[in-house]
């Protein structure tokens, strides 16, 4: 495999797992979002809302911190504007 071919493939895996870490991020914040209205309107909380909470949180920050990661990982030097 030539040198064009590796970098035609990381840039689509990059992008590919990019766009699922984005896709997640965003149903973790539509989660957390839902649950917090329902404390702020006065809901009353099942036994299930707090786990439910705290792993869709728990979630958001690994996936954050799975992004900055990835970010070192998928971007060559330079490209950044850091040499």
């Amino acid at each position: 495999m030539n040198k064009d071919n590796k970098l035609y493939s990381d840039t689509h895996i990059r992008n590919t797992l990019y766009i699922e870490i984005d896709i997640g991020i965003l149903a973790n914040i539509i989660l957390l979002l839902f649950h917090v209205s329902f404390y702020i309107t006065g809901h009353q909380p099942k036994p299930t809302d707090l786990p439910i909470g705290l792993l869709a949180l728990i979630y958001l920050i690994m996936l954050l911190i799975k992004d900055f990661i990835d970010a070192d990982i998928y971007t060559p030097w330079g490209e950044d504007g850091v040499t």
